[in-house]
């Protein structure tokens, strides 16, 4: 239990650009960054220090620290620390290793519970942002909803905060941020639709994004009076979103995280999501691909195909196939 042991520790513009710049802060791998998150820089140091001191033992228990320690450092470092999304399930991993070894270290304890407060602190950054988005596009319907959601992911993090323990303030801080991301994909939507400017697509004629939905429910999808597409350069971050009147509003919100730069076939996001309107449902944790014919962000244009699956919280299961889209007008964000 994380306040058990932690008696013993110590304690602690453009409305679319603001939505993508929201993306990026939240999910986007940081160029030029060290191999490792800020919020766990103490917990690393200390980490180190500690194996300096028990690499040369033939202690049983302190061989079993050292290789504690080291599989720790291993998850926090490179390419298993890349994104705000991992850190904050890095925390979850790292608590519990910790915990079996060191169950009563008041220096672990007091760096994981800054790494913690840190992550939190990140998450809430992004909610601030999104807040000031919603704030600018004045009393409608759409930012009312929004409104509700952002609200929502905002107690997740009170929550998150609340936790008793890491593991399980990862599990719901995982959760927040997944809510935070929907919640900017619902300004987006409310931006476009209010003429926020900024988004591309739309009403862009011969733009369309098209699929066949089964399963939970069945739906021909066909969007061609909203589409938009959005190009982070720097971390090659795509993100496309496409709604229909069906089922007082049903969109297929698709990004793919990092790493677009030609046409190919890339994973999508497992944030990506198909969301309905009535009854209302979010179908999550996609798991598809996304492939490229045209990618041309010199012309703001793509084309492509693209195919997933999704799972409401209530285990309902909904395919997306036979995918297609085209985007004549992507705005970039550098």
């Amino acid at each position: 239990m994380r306040e058990n042991r932690l008696e013993s520790w110590t304690r602690v513009h453009n409305v679319g650009i603001a939505v993508l710049l929201g993306l990026l802060a939240f999910f986007a791998p940081r160029a030029n960054a060290a191999p490792f998150t800020d919020n766990f820089v103490n917990l690393i140091s200390d980490l180190q220090s500690r194996a300096a001191t028990l690499s040369n033992s033939t202690d049983k228990v302190e061989k079993k620290e050292f290789t504690t320690i080291q599989s720790v450092l291993k998850t926090l470092e490179g390419k298993n620390s890349t994104s705000l999304a991992t850190d904050i399930s890095n925390l979850g991993s790292v608590d519990k290793a910790l915990a079996k070894e060191f169950p009563d270290d008041a220096t672990f304890g007091a760096d994981l519970e800054t790494a913690l407060e840190g992550l939190v602190g990140d998450v809430q950054t992004g909610l601030d942002a999104t807040q000031t988005t919603l704030d600018g596009l004045g009393d409608t319907a759409c930012a009312t909803k929004a409104q509700t959601a952002l609200d929502g992911a905002s107690n997740q993090v009170v929550v998150a905060l609340a936790a008793t323990d890491f593991a399980t303030a990862s599990k719901l801080l995982g959760t927040a941020l997944k809510s935070a991301l929907k919640v900017e994909i619902a300004a987006a939507k409310c931006s476009s639709t209010s003429g926020g400017g900024g988004s591309g697509g739309g009403t862009t004629s011969g733009d369309f994004m098209k699929a066949t939905i089964s399963g939970a429910f069945s739906l021909d999808f066909d969007a061609e009076d909203f589409v938009t597409a959005t190009y982070g350069p720097s971390a090659g971050l795509f993100t496309i979103v496409g709604a229909v009147a069906n089922f007082h509003g049903t969109a297929i919100d698709i990004t793919v995280l990092n790493g677009v730069t030609v046409p190919g076939t890339y994973a999508i996001f497992s944030g990506s999501n198909l969301d309905r309107g009535s009854p209302s449902s979010d179908y999550g944790s996609a798991n598809g691909t996304i492939t490229f014919t045209t990618f041309d962000p010199t012309n703001q244009k793509a084309a492509g195909t693209f195919s997933f699956t999704a799972t409401a919280t209530n285990s309902a299961a909904i395919t997306v196939s036979n995918g297609s889209f085209t985007v004549s007008k992507i705005s970039i964000v550098q």
